[in-house]
C-alpha cells in the first residue's frame, strides 16, 4: 500500500484501530519483564510461594523488634551509690595479683643481664611501678588541690601569673 492510502485509512478508522490493524496486537504497553503468573495456593494452610524475581517491600517488619534502652550506670539510680572504700575493698585482690606479677618480673630481670628481653622486662617493671604510684598521687592531689587559697596564699590565678 502507498503512504497516502495508509494515511487515508488512519483518518477513516481512527489512530487506535489503525495501530491495531497494522501491528496486529493490542495498544497496551508491553513491559520489559515477562509476565509473572499469580501465585496460587494449593492448600489454604500452606504458606504463599513468592517468586525470587519479585522485589520485597523495602522496610517490611516481619516481627516487631523492641528497642533496647541504653542506660549509663554512672547516672542511673538503679546502679546504687559509688563508694570508693567499697570499691577498693572489692577489688583488693587485684593489688595482690599485681604485686605477685611484679615480683615475678623482678626475678626474670635478675636472670637476664642484657639483651632485648632485659630491656622489655625493665620497661614492664617501670610501667607497673608507675601504675602503683598513680592512684596514690591522685588521691593526694584530690584532697588538697589548692590548700592555701583561702588563707591568703597563692590561688589558681596567682600561681599561673594571670590576674583576675
Amino acid at each position: 500500500m502507498a503512504f497516502e492510502e495508509l494515511l487515508e485509512l488512519q483518518s477513516q478508522v481512527g489512530t487506535k484501530a489503525y495501530k491495531q490493524l497494522v501491528t496486529g496486537s493490542s495498544t497496551k504497553k508491553q513491559s520489559s519483564r515477562p509476565p509473572v503468573p499469580k501465585a496460587c495456593v494449593a492448600d489454604k494452610h500452606r504458606p504463599l510461594e513468592m517468586s525470587a524475581k519479585v522485589r520485597v517491600p523495602f522496610l517490611r517488619q516481619v516481627v516487631p523488634i523492641s528497642k533496647k534502652v541504653a542506660r549509663d550506670p554512672r547516672f542511673h539510680d538503679l546502679s546504687g551509690e559509688y563508694s570508693p572504700e567499697v570499691f577498693d575493698k572489692t577489688y583488693q585482690f587485684l593489688d595482690d595479683i599485681r604485686a605477685r606479677e611484679k615480683e615475678l618480673v623482678k626475678k626474670q630481670l635478675k636472670r637476664r643481664r642484657s639483651g632485648e628481653e632485659h630491656e622489655k622486662l625493665q620497661q614492664l617493671l617501670q610501667r607497673t611501678e608507675q601504675q602503683e604510684m598513680a592512684p596514690k598521687s591522685q588521691s593526694g592531689s584530690r584532697s588538697c588541690a589548692w590548700p592555701c587559697s583561702r588563707s591568703g596564699g597563692l590561688g589558681p590565678s596567682e600561681a599561673t601569673g594571670h590576674a583576675s
